[in-house]
């Protein structure tokens, strides 16, 4: 699987927004379109810095007083649109917490996406 950054006509747009994560804890969040098993229509949502700043760390940028790096949540929030749901595996990018024990694609992760988009 590709991804290829466009300017318009994309299948998954990105965009900065509130979601007062200092208050609710939610960094992003990902809306989908007509079709909630395809990508086509998705929306990414990222929580815009304004009440957490992203200050450079071990794991790049990473939210402030979190231990959730910006790559980290995109993967997360990638996840999404192409159609997996939040998890309780604590090594899964899925896990609905992201912490140190989840930074990357997990074997269970990858098993799952070559069963949902096999070649």
């Amino acid at each position: 699987m590709t991804f290829q950054e466009v300017t318009t006509g994309g299948q998954i747009a990105v965009n900065w927004t509130n979601l007062a994560a200092n208050q609710t804890g939610v960094f992003g969040e990902t809306l989908l379109g007509s079709n909630s098993e395809l990508i086509v229509g998705a929306q990414i949502l990222l929580d815009s810095t304004s009440d957490v700043s992203l200050v450079s760390g071990s794991n790049g940028l990473t939210y402030s007083g979190a231990n959730t790096s910006l790559e980290q949540l995109m993967l997360h929030e990638i996840g999404h649109a192409l159609g997996f749901g939040d998890n309780a595996n604590s090594t899964s990018i899925e896990n609905y917490f992201l912490g140190s024990g989840n930074q990357a694609l997990s074997a269970m992760d990858l098993a799952a996406a070559k069963q949902l988009y096999p070649h």
